[in-house]
């Protein structure tokens, strides 16, 4: 009888990237290119360590903790001084809500490095081909309103900055205003309670996020490239008919991105 071959997690998730990709025009080109393959080895390393991450604390650090929790608990029970002691109030799992809460400022740092390096693909894919005197993130804030590092624009990244300032800055009780949605009635004299599965799906969120957004920058810069080569072009400014058309795809192209981004945003989150 044959062996069930395992299932390579890297393979997934570098042909879901790519299945994805393949929705951006002209992205086999980009992908062809020395700067394009530096481009998509930075997102392959960042989607999978995000994928780590989740795997590690998930799978490792919490079973870990909830073992120690365990072991902390026969102790009490089997100590020569539990006379002295009260179990009930002994908050053997505010070791684990720690970690977790720790857990989600890991995330948020991991969150701010893909936006870093996310903020490169100009450079790596148009370089020689943008206008220099206005960058893509203040063409495309005055164009389109949308702001390439804008924490608070999608439930996902402003939840996971929210939990980690939290903790960071109010030892992990909910003070940090405005609140995202879902914790608006949470009691701010008690500390942010997060399980294993709050902290799955989020990085399960940012695994759906992440190659959404990347295919609507890689977009919106593409868009900006044809805008100036078409105003360079001519000199004056004035697009002819067919170069009116052919920007106006991708103006369309990068809105329809835009908004599914905006759809994955509401849609896929349950909170």
């Amino acid at each position: 009888m044959s062996q069930k071959k395992t299932v390579n997690g890297f393979d997934k998730l570098v042909e879901s990237l790519v299945s994805e990709f393949l929705k951006v025009p002209s992205f086999k080109l980009l992908q062809d290119t020395e700067d394009g393959k530096k481009m998509f080895n930075m997102i392959m390393f960042r989607v999978s360590d995000i994928s780590s991450y989740r795997d590690l604390i998930c799978n490792q650090f919490i079973p870990v903790v909830n073992k120690t929790i365990v072991l902390a608990r026969q102790d009490v029970r089997a100590s020569r001084y539990k006379e002295f002691l009260n179990e009930k109030e002994i908050a053997f799992e505010e070791t684990l809500h720690d970690v977790i809460r720790l857990a989600y400022v890991g995330l948020f740092h991991k969150l701010e490095a893909f936006m870093e390096d996310l903020l490169k693909v100009p450079e790596y894919l148009f370089f020689d081909l943008l206008n220099k005197d206005v960058s893509v993130d203040k063409w495309v804030n005055d164009k389109y309103g949308f702001k390439f590092k804008d924490w608070r624009r999608f439930y996902i990244t402003n939840r996971v900055n929210w939990i980690c300032n939290c903790v960071k800055h109010y030892d992990g009780f909910p003070l940090k205003v405005p609140k995202p949605a879902g914790f608006e009635f949470h009691s701010e004299n008690k500390r942010l309670v997060l399980t294993r599965e709050n902290f799955r799906k989020d990085c399960d969120e940012l695994l759906k996020f992440y190659p959404l957004f990347i295919q609507t920058v890689i977009v919106l810069c593409m868009t900006k490239m044809i805008f100036d080569t078409f105003q360079s072009s001519n000199g004056l400014g004035v697009m002819i008919p067919d170069e009116q058309a052919h920007l106006g795809k991708m103006d369309n192209l990068a809105r329809k991105f835009m908004q599914s981004l905006e759809s994955l945003d509401k849609n896929n989150y349950s909170h």
